[in-house]
């Protein structure tokens, strides 16, 4: 049973019953998603000035659980550690900001912030230029 960037939305205790219903001994859960987008200092730290810090206080409880790295959920069975990994990107800066507000919280955050944040960000990333966007894999694999 695989749940890709969606558990943090789920109510766990009744997922994992499901979970354990319909499973086989042997079978594998896993939960799956991504974390935060790295592409280069300069546009890390206006991210993380600009857009993360102002989202602290309007991120829904779900969405802390993927941002610790679904660290603190526990998983029924025993655990099955993986390599860690990561989605890498090329996008422009056009692609980064639709991903941006594609971010719950982004949805009530002031339009004049994100637009501040969008400006910043094009001074240091120019229009249609290509660059690496690295996204670590969060995962969390169990068998019961």
């Amino acid at each position: 049973m695989l749940a890709a960037q969606a558990l943090h939305w789920f109510d766990l205790e009744r997922f994992f019953a499901q979970v354990r219903r319909v499973l086989r001994p042997g079978g594998i859960v896993a939960a799956i998603g991504y974390g935060w987008s790295y592409v280069d200092p300069s546009v890390d730290e206006i991210v993380g000035r600009t857009l993360l810090k102002p989202l602290v206080p309007i991120w829904a409880a779900g969405n802390w659980l993927l941002i610790d790295g679904y660290r603190t959920i526990v998983m029924p069975g025993e655990e099955i550690r993986l390599t860690p990994c990561a989605m890498h990107l090329a996008w422009t800066r056009e692609r980064f900001e639709a991903y941006i507000c594609s971010w719950s919280a982004v949805q009530r955050l002031e339009p004049e912030k994100l637009a501040a944040a969008f400006a910043e960000l094009a001074q240091v990333w120019p229009a249609n230029q290509l660059r690496q966007v690295c996204m670590p894999i969060i995962a969390r694999v169990a068998r019961l």
